[in-house]
């Protein structure tokens, strides 16, 4: 039925074919054609973007997914939709990471680690705390890689996760 394919779920399913087809080569810009002629709502066209970005992301193309997610973010920013800016924040980040150690992966997992504090989400938090140590590290900024490694820990041993804790003391040492 037509309502079935009107939902946020089947549009998101559409959409994510649509870009395979794209990136398949089996149909030439069909993505940009059925964007563009949609009357789709800020919201619907955010979680799209989001979906599309994702779908690059495990084609390995990480402008692309940063291109899309982008565009999602600018649209969940001014909706607070929180979450959404979380899991994107996130797929930023790894893209970013992928694609090798610079500012705009300090940057963008800068902001994720300050939406997380805000928003008091504690296991986030302590992963993220530890994966920029990680990017520090391997930036060869080791005083801060160690600042954001104790910060990982101080929480790891705040709720009392113990493999947190084996990872934090790995990281530190």
């Amino acid at each position: 039925s037509l309502k079935m394919f009107q939902s946020d779920h089947y549009k998101s399913v559409y959409f994510s074919f649509f870009l395979l087809s794209n990136a398949l080569g089996q149909n030439p810009d069909s993505l940009k054609r059925v964007i563009g002629t949609s009357n789709l709502s800020g919201i619907e066209q955010a979680h799209i973007n989001f979906q599309i970005a994702q779908t690059y992301y495990e084609l390995d193309e990480y402008d692309s997914v940063l291109k899309y997610s982008d565009k999602a973010i600018n649209t969940f920013k001014l909706l607070n939709n929180q979450n959404a800016l979380k899991e994107l924040l996130w797929l930023q980040s790894k893209s970013l990471k992928k694609q090798g150690f610079n500012t705009r992966l300090l940057v963008v997992h800068q902001e994720l680690i300050q939406l997380l504090e805000k928003h008091t989400d504690s296991v986030g938090l302590m992963g993220a705390y530890d994966k920029m140590g990680i990017y520090y590290y391997h930036m060869g900024v080791i005083d801060s890689a160690i600042y954001y490694y104790n910060r990982a820990y101080d929480i790891g041993k705040l709720i009392n996760d113990k493999k947190a804790l084996m990872d934090s003391y790995n990281n530190i040492s």
